[in-house]
């Protein structure tokens, strides 16, 4: 036995400690505190840990470890890094669980800092997109006014289209006038009148257009060489034309004639009845297709 394990031990016994009282104040185990007492320190588990197994030692008996250290300075094993307290494994999981404790306390704000800086960094990119969009349109302003111009161009030209069509639409219509003008109106002639029904007889034209206007709602029949082409009644004011230049016979079947006007190739038709005193009339015209006067 070294001289400090002597030294140390005649000291618990003054205190009447065993072995085990001595285990219980200190935490360290009883095999090492009983190593120490030999002088047995390749028993423990490191020099490093010998100086605060002996302080803690020290300290159980009620001596000062300082002075301790200082007479038995020969005996005490060589560490190369001074140790000069013990930590209990007990203290030590009570450290691990504490820090653990403080981590999780700390993990929601940490959390919500890496959300802030995340949403950060999103505004600052968009910010940084549309700041790029906004140089690019500043550094061209030309762009938006040639769109501008693209845009006013591509109007004026459909205006332009528009009237041009609309002015071949009239001048279509104007030539056909002058062309219907033109034709020979034809003589149309009474034959005969028998009743309510008057013929009259087409011809020196090889045109047969007859327009009907109606003044009050009423029938018209209109049958062309036997089969009808209209057959209905007309609401006031309404107009039906027809182009009957490939008929040989047509009879008009007017049923008010003091409300229904009749034209053959623009010439207005005279009822050979007054209309006054009879209504319903059929005026029947045979149509011969010639150009001779």
């Amino acid at each position: 036995m070294s001289d400090l394990g002597n030294f140390l031990k005649q000291k618990r016994e003054e205190k009447g400690l065993s072995l085990e009282e001595l285990q219980t104040i200190t935490k360290i185990q009883k095999r090492y505190l009983q190593a120490i007492e030999e002088g047995r320190y390749d028993v423990l588990p490191g020099s490093f840990y010998a100086r605060a197994f002996i302080k803690n030692y020290c300290e159980a008996v009620h001596l000062n470890y300082e002075e301790v250290f200082e007479e038995y300075e020969n005996d005490l094993p060589k560490s190369v890094k001074e140790v000069t307290e013990y930590t209990p494994r007990s203290e030590k999981t009570r450290q691990v669980e504490t820090k653990d404790a403080t981590f999780i306390r700390f993990l929601p704000s940490v959390v919500i800092v890496v959300v802030v800086l995340a949403l950060f960094l999103g505004i600052w990119k968009l910010y940084q997109h549309f700041s790029a969009a906004d140089h690019v349109e500043q550094k061209n302003p030309e762009t938006g006014i040639e769109m501008e111009k693209d845009k006013k161009a591509k109007e004026a030209d459909r205006l332009k289209k528009q009237k041009e069509e609309e002015a071949a639409k009239v001048n279509k219509e104007k030539e056909k006038a002058k062309k219907d003008a033109d034709k020979p109106k034809g003589t149309l002639s009474k034959i005969s009148t028998v009743g309510n029904r008057t013929t009259y007889e087409l011809k020196n034209t090889d045109q047969f257009e007859a327009e009907v206007t109606m003044r009050d709602d009423a029938y018209i029949g209109i049958k062309g060489d036997g089969a009808f082409i209209v057959n209905t009644t007309i609401k006031k004011g309404d107009k039906v034309k027809r182009d009957l230049s490939d008929k040989k016979e047509v009879d008009f079947n007017i049923a008010k004639s003091h409300m229904t006007d009749l034209k053959i190739n623009g010439q207005p038709i005279t009822y050979p009845v007054e209309p006054s005193s009879m209504m319903h009339q059929h005026i029947i015209i045979k149509f011969t297709k010639s150009t001779q006067p």
